[in-house]
This record gives C-alpha cells, sequence and structure tokens, in this order.
C-alpha cells in the first residue's frame, strides 16, 4: 500500500504544481497521460483473473471496496432482418442530405431539394469539448 500511496502523492503533487504555477500545465498533462497509459495496460493484463476473482467475492467487503459484479449487458443485432436493414441504410442517407445541408449553410448557402424545389432543413451542428492529442514522433 505504500507504494500506491506514493503514486497517489506523485499526481497529487504535479496537480498543485500545476496549480501554483510551478510546471506548465501542458507538461503535466503529457506526464499525467504517460501514467494513465501504463495504468490502462497494467488493469488489462491482470482484468481476466480479476473478474474471476470478483465473480466469487461478489458482495464481499474486500480491501475496503464493496465487490460487485455483472454480466455483460444483452445486446441485439439487426443485421439479418432486411427490413431493418433498409429503413436505417435510408436514415442514413436523410441524415446525410441534412447534414449537407448544414454544411452548406456554413458557407452561406441554402440547400435546395433537386426534385421538389423545397429547402432542405439544415441538421444542428454542435461540437464536442476540444481534445489534446498525443503521439510519439517518429524517429
Amino acid at each position: 500500500m505504500n507504494t500506491l500511496n506514493n503514486i497517489r502523492e506523485h499526481i497529487l503533487d504535479i496537480n498543485q504544481k500545476v496549480v501554483a504555477g510551478d510546471i506548465d500545465a501542458l507538461g503535466a498533462y503529457i506526464q499525467l497521460h504517460s501514467l494513465s497509459e501504463v495504468l490502462k495496460d497494467a488493469m488489462a493484463g491482470v482484468k481476466a483473473e480479476a473478474m474471476a476473482d470478483a465473480q466469487r467475492r461478489k458482495g464481499e467487503v474486500y480491501q475496503g471496496k464493496l465487490i460487485g459484479f455483472t454480466e455483460g449487458r444483452r445486446t441485439f443485432d439487426y443485421s439479418g432482418i432486411p427490413d431493418i436493414v433498409n429503413v436505417e441504410k435510408g436514415l442514413e442517407v436523410l441524415k446525410e442530405r441534412h447534414k449537407n445541408a448544414a454544411l452548406q449553410l456554413e458557407k452561406g448557402m441554402k440547400a435546395v431539394d433537386d426534385e421538389t424545389g423545397e429547402l432542405i432543413q439544415p441538421a444542428i451542428v454542435k461540437y464536442g469539448e476540444p481534445v489534446i492529442t498525443l503521439k510519439t514522433p517518429k524517429q
């Protein structure tokens, strides 16, 4: 547990130094991202055994945590039902048409249906949060 506390303290220290202005935020982000990658890989390596153990210990308090275990969620595959496949394809075409109308509107133009001459209602454009990408440059 001492190692866990050391890691936790190191992470909190990085955060506090950014807040205090002692280190730059982007450098800290890169350090924390590297730590998260190591953690993600380590968790993937122990996941199968941990799942089996969690299934056995479900409902127990273990190392201060109440253990829960849930089977994978049930999903349905409609790809073998032609009616649904055709409706989904039609919906994709319709969405693409309204997306293109929105893109045209961004350029100051209006999209018109070639067959009916009616204006095509543009889709509402929404933006997600900005993302920082980190890649190792090629040597």
